[in-house]
């Protein structure tokens, strides 16, 4: 059971999908992705003390936190168009904090804008002093 597992005042939902390598062709991938995934999460949360290699126990997770890359990507459904927000890959604090990150291109359903697009659109301009509204 699924419910309550996303918040419905979120602003971005999504999952992040880990693959564990199965024997296909998509294995070293899947392994790269995922040893990054974990060597971050273990960046931003010194209190870890886990070699992932060895053991492997999601409930170390509960009360972690991590910095998270999102994409925008088109999505398409009965014959209407729109954006979305989609997580894209995991990134250490330290990495979020120092802006050491890249955020990735836009993803369309027929590889281009259907419409107008621009990245910036919802976002408002804070001086370089001011907090964050949140």
């Amino acid at each position: 059971d699924r419910s309550g597992m996303f918040s419905d005042t979120a602003k971005y939902k999504g999952v992040y999908r880990l693959f564990y390598p199965n024997g296909t062709e998509y294995d070293e991938n899947n392994k790269r992705r995922m040893k990054t995934a974990l060597e971050n999460i273990k960046r931003s949360n010194p209190q870890l003390n886990v070699d992932f290699s060895k053991e492997w126990d999601g409930k170390v997770f509960k009360d972690c936190i991590v910095g998270m890359i999102f994409q925008d990507r088109e999505w398409e459904y009965k014959g209407t168009r729109g954006m979305t927000a989609q997580p894209y890959s995991i990134i250490s604090i330290e990495q979020l904090e120092k802006g050491n990150f890249k955020i990735p291109e836009p993803k369309f359903v027929d590889n281009q804008p259907s419409v107008s697009y621009s990245a910036n659109e919802n976002f408002s301009s804070l001086d370089d002093e001011e907090d964050l509204p949140f």
